[in-house]
């Protein structure tokens, strides 16, 4: 149970599992992202997420552990970024949704007067909803956040063209959002497969250090996603290649990785940027291996390597 000076926090694993995120595209947003760089500066979003956490009751290989507003946060922000919000506006928008609260604006909802609590829904049964310009935002909008929060029940076809005429974007496409229905799956999905979840301080955050490498190596980020450090353990090098070959053409959306490995052997760039982080490659019983890092036995970690690895 949470006290005024702990929370829950859940393994951030099992809160891009409940919202549909690969690990990949996680990573596009947070090394070096605009996620990134919200936990580097802004401190009520940091102490949402953990740094890679080690010890007793954390399990086996730590990793990074996210409250339930911050993996709401996440929630809603992919959401938007699937319906054509960019980035940047994605993630202010869902901030404010669970951060900051509502008092009606006239320019934040379709009715004024019609308040909402910081990471609240609007009251009544009507689910709530968020109502946002998608693609980039245009020259006449001066002021305007381009999004609003609605009672369902005002989620109509002419209040939305009085919205948009408001916010002279009277021809721009509309990204809808149920904030409800988003709330509902993040907890319910928590709460059935919660993973190892820990009491933690009121403020964990981002604390950068070694760990800050990895927002310019995407190397280091997919050794801290997937990988434990053992000195005992060999992992193949065509196994380990296949498996970032994989995760970073989707980190890159898409876009084959060049020169760091591919489905066959280790390339060499991959073999250097390993070594550089500690991790080298040994030949063992005549196959070649990287010494020192076994794969992490969570399950979103198992399900991206049986996918990657064409595993049964």
């Amino acid at each position: 149970m949470d006290t005024p000076t702990t929370r829950t926090m859940y393994p951030l694993s099992a809160a891009l599992d409940v919202a549909g995120v690969k690990p990949g595209k996680f990573h596009r947003h947070f090394y070096g992202g605009v996620l990134g760089k919200a936990l580097e500066r802004d401190g009520e979003f940091a102490a949402q997420i953990s740094d890679p956490m080690r010890g007793a009751g954390v399990g086996r290989g730590g990793g990074r552990f996210i409250t339930l507003d911050g993996a709401i946060c996440l929630a809603v922000f992919f959401r938007l970024l699937s319906g054509g919000v960019p980035s940047a506006r994605a993630l202010q928008m869902a901030r404010t949704f669970v951060f900051l609260g509502e008092t009606g604006s006239v320019l934040r909802a379709f009715t004024a007067d019609t308040p909402r609590p910081a990471g609240g829904v609007f009251p009544g049964s009507q689910d709530t909803f968020l109502a946002a310009i998608a693609g980039e935002p245009g020259t006449d909008r001066g002021d305007t956040d381009g999004f609003a929060f609605v009672p369902g029940q005002d989620l109509t076809a002419p209040r939305i063209m009085e919205w948009l005429d408001l916010q002279s974007e009277d021809s721009a496409p509309v990204c809808l959002v149920n904030l409800s229905e988003v709330v509902r799956e993040m907890r319910d999905g928590l709460k059935r497969n919660p993973g190892s979840t820990i009491q933690c301080p009121a403020q964990v955050g981002f604390q950068g250090g070694a760990e800050s490498d990895a927002a310019c190596n995407p190397v280091a980020a997919f050794l801290a996603e997937f990988t434990v450090r053992d000195p005992a353990a060999r992992t193949s090098t065509r196994e380990f290649s296949r498996a970032f070959g994989a995760w970073f053409s989707d980190w890159r959306e898409g876009a084959r990785p060049h020169g760091l490995g591919d489905d066959e052997s280790a390339g060499q760039a991959l073999v250097d940027a390993l070594a550089a982080l500690g991790v080298r490659k040994v030949k063992s019983n005549g196959i070649m291996m990287f010494a020192g890092v076994r794969w992490r036995e969570t399950p979103a970690a198992l399900a991206f390597l049986a996918g990657a690895l064409a595993l049964q």
